[in-house]
């Protein structure tokens, strides 16, 4: 199905290193753009269906929504994704809100990104670190994570949200959004959540 995400993603204690062998991979950059994410719910009617409906702007304006598959492999990251460009983000939320949706989260990182073959490959800075997800089809997502140094076993199925909820409450932070002001002046020890966020752990 064309409408399938499929991902796993990988925690970057070296971000340069990362990069570096993505680039001798044979990989190329289609640039690195900050990106602003808003994610909407009616009630708790998305979050009890574990669906996204997310508004998106970076170098462009996008809506999306996500869904789970189920029955799906439970290596990877399988979701069913619906995605339109859209020309105003205030407007959009505005037609979101008069739908009953509110804005109930918020998250932003620094995006690269890079294609190899059939492969995404998304460099991510996020407040907490430096992520590298691998999104396309399975086959080439685990022969691209072995090419570029990944184990396997150290893949994370989980969402971003998801991480953020895990070091959120160990972290005994108040705020609910993964944005970079949440984690000004924080010393975080990541050593302490890597192995919640693994795939076998979920």
């Amino acid at each position: 199905m064309d409408d399938l995400e499929i991902e796993v993603k990988f925690y970057c204690p070296n971000p340069q290193k990362t990069r570096n062998l993505i680039l001798e991979a044979g990989a190329l950059s289609e640039g690195r753009f900050f990106e602003k994410n808003t994610l909407y719910d009616r009630g708790d009617e998305l979050f009890h269906r574990l669906s996204v409906l997310r508004l998106r702007q970076d170098k462009k304006i996008s809506l999306t929504y996500k869904e789970p598959v189920p029955g799906s492999d439970p290596a990877f990251k399988i979701v069913k994704e619906l995605e339109v460009e859209v020309n105003d983000f205030d407007r959009m939320e505005q037609i979101l809100c008069s739908l009953g949706f509110q804005p109930v989260r918020k998250y932003e990182k620094w995006r690269e990104t890079f294609t190899l073959g059939p492969t995404k490959l998304l460099l991510d800075d996020m407040p907490c670190g430096a992520f590298l997800e691998l999104e396309g089809r399975r086959g080439p997502i685990r022969d691209l994570a072995a090419r570029l140094g990944q184990d396997w076993n150290d893949r994370i199925v989980l969402n971003y949200m998801q991480i953020f909820e895990i070091m959120r409450k160990g972290e005994g932070l108040e705020s609910r959004d993964f944005v970079f002001e949440t984690f000004e002046g924080l010393a975080i020890n990541m050593d302490k959540y890597i192995n919640q966020f693994k795939a076998d752990k979920v």
